[in-house]
């Protein structure tokens, strides 16, 4: 999967905001982006996409059907992943919610926090 540029990923109180960058890495900022912590989310894989439905809880989904979570907006938990394939977008509105997209298009819902994920039908 080829990288992506840089991408703010923004919570809905807009302070908080998290951004991938190359090998697994996201950086976080709790003042509107004008500084940046580095964060280790325990993954090597190129990550793709990020939901943020609060200023504490960030999805992030990537290749090889890498899913992770912060539910305190600093640490990071990969989940159960619904799919082997290349995740390339993913929404969220909790903690517990979250639709993520593979390549090809088949999306998969959870609602546990990624313990489980139902394929979604269009």
């Amino acid at each position: 999967m080829k990288a992506a540029p840089a991408q703010d990923i923004v919570s809905s109180d807009r302070t908080a905001r998290w951004r991938i960058v190359p090998g697994g890495g996201v950086e976080r900022s709790t003042d509107d982006g004008a500084t940046w912590q580095m964060q280790t989310t325990g993954v090597q894989v190129t990550l793709a996409a990020g939901a943020a439905p609060s200023a504490s809880v960030c999805w992030l989904a990537g290749a090889g059907g890498v899913v992770l979570r912060s539910i305190d907006g600093r640490t990071w938990q990969r989940v159960t992943s619904p799919d082997a394939a290349d995740l390339v977008a993913i929404t969220a509105t909790s903690d517990a919610n979250a639709t993520v997209t593979a390549v090809g298009g088949r999306t998969f819902t959870t609602t546990d926090g990624g313990l489980t994920w139902t394929r979604t039908v269009r």
